[in-house]
């Protein structure tokens, strides 16, 4: 009999282990699956916006009487339409950066050499390093340390 009594106890005290193990677990798993709900939102407006930026240069090289690019530049309508163009293609590279960044290894295998070897071979063109210049910074720190890396080596 007192070894049934022992017997219980053990697995009631296993039992007591049991239910604290599994709070700590399912209060980990919360807490990651939080994180990585904040992390989607985080990233999903983040490409609302960048998707609306674009949306909006468009509309300025479209509407190019209107001035609303940047009613201050002194650029001619050629050069305001580079900086433009030059804006959305660089808004483009910023998205597969930081979209690429974090995919998976096979998909940025697949990928990134092809948009790597697009932005080496605009790194080299004076026009595009003079934009980069004037707007690089408005970008995110990891894409305009890379950027500036390509442009280091062109």
């Amino acid at each position: 009999m007192s070894r049934l009594v022992g017997l219980k106890d053990e697995l009631e005290a296993l039992s007591y282990l049991a239910t604290i193990v599994g709070i700590v677990i399912a209060l980990v798993v919360f807490w990651s699956e939080k994180r990585k709900a904040t992390k989607a939102r985080e990233t999903e407006a983040y490409f609302q916006t960048n998707d609306r930026q674009i949306q909006y240069l468009i509309l300025c090289l479209e509407h190019m009487d209107a001035d609303a690019f940047d009613p201050d530049t002194k650029a001619t309508g050629v050069e305001t339409k580079r900086l433009i163009m030059f804006s959305i293609l660089l808004n483009t590279f910023e998205t597969a950066f930081l979209s690429l960044r974090t995919a998976s290894s096979s998909v940025r295998q697949r990928q990134w050499q092809g948009w790597e070897n697009y932005m080496r071979m605009w790194a080299n063109q004076a026009d595009f390093v003079k934009t980069w210049r004037a707007i690089g910074p408005d970008f995110e720190e990891n894409f305009q340390a890379y950027v500036n890396g390509l442009m280091v080596k062109a």
